[in-house]
């Protein structure tokens, strides 16, 4: 399946901008990545209301960003229902006469990774850039520093990196929250670290997990027993490595939360 997109609700070959559109200036569009799994997208609300609120905390007079989502993302959804598999983005840009937002909407085919792929987990290692703690503004376009990241840590031949704050603490990774268990507890960052506010994390407390926010150093998190990437295409995969230090059965835990938000 090829890419579909959606200008505002209508259907167009792709997303396209003028060079001088603010969002490509000054990097200051919204967006939110969705899973698609037998026709639903997956707690669309969370992220709806996520850009709701990161919209109001950037400033941005769209008070009624609700109300002017329902009529952009109306065919967007009804395409999403006929799809076993996918990922709906949804990305927010402020107009260029300030009349109010542009909606763009792109859906295809998403493939879960196979088995193998969960089962091996993946390696990480702990990036020298230093989160900047934005992630209370959302998921904007303004995301060098995670861009830089992810492209030293793949370099390095790692699938990602953990970040930390200015002070050495565990914020999240380049794709993904973190959760770590230690002594039959989950642990996640504190929000007041300034990562973002994940949505699947949100929806694995509403099912029942009890998660501990923490203010841990990276050593902390090497000790724990099991670590693991959550994120809302692949939900939770389990992190093998982080720099030399070793988990075992990275999957096991992960396969578990998995079952909370899919089964």
């Amino acid at each position: 399946m090829r890419v579909k997109t959606w200008r505002n609700g209508t259907p167009i070959a792709g997303v396209r901008f003028d060079p001088a559109h603010r969002a490509l200036l000054q990097g200051d569009g919204l967006f939110e990545t969705i899973r698609v799994r037998r026709g639903i997208a997956l707690y669309l609300n969370r992220h709806l209301d996520r850009l709701v609120q990161s919209a109001a905390r950037s400033g941005y007079p769209w008070m009624a960003l609700h109300d002017q989502l329902d009529g952009p993302l109306h065919e967007p959804l009804r395409a999403a229902q006929l799809m076993r598999s996918g990922a709906m983005r949804i990305y927010v840009y402020p107009s260029m006469h300030d009349e109010g937002p542009e909606v763009f909407a792109t859906l295809e085919d998403y493939e879960s990774p196979p088995e193998s792929e969960y089962w091996r987990g993946q390696r990480f290692h702990v990036s020298p850039v230093v989160h900047p703690g934005h992630g209370r503004f959302g998921k904007t376009t303004s995301r060098h520093w995670a861009e830089t990241a992810r492209r030293l840590g793949r370099q390095a031949g790692y699938n990602g990196a953990v970040l930390l704050d200015a002070h050495g603490h565990v914020v999240e990774a380049t794709d993904a929250s973190l959760l770590w268990s230690a002594g039959g507890v989950w642990y996640s960052a504190d929000q007041s670290l300034g990562g973002l506010e994940g949505t699947t994390l949100e929806e694995m407390e509403m099912r029942g997990l009890q998660i501990t926010r923490a203010k841990s150093t990276v050593d902390e998190l090497k000790q724990a027993e099991s670590v693991v990437a959550i994120s809302s295409l692949r939900i939770a995969m389990g992190v093998r490595s982080i720099d030399n230090v070793e988990f075992e059965n990275p999957d096991v835990n992960a396969m578990m939360l998995r079952a909370l938000i899919l089964d």
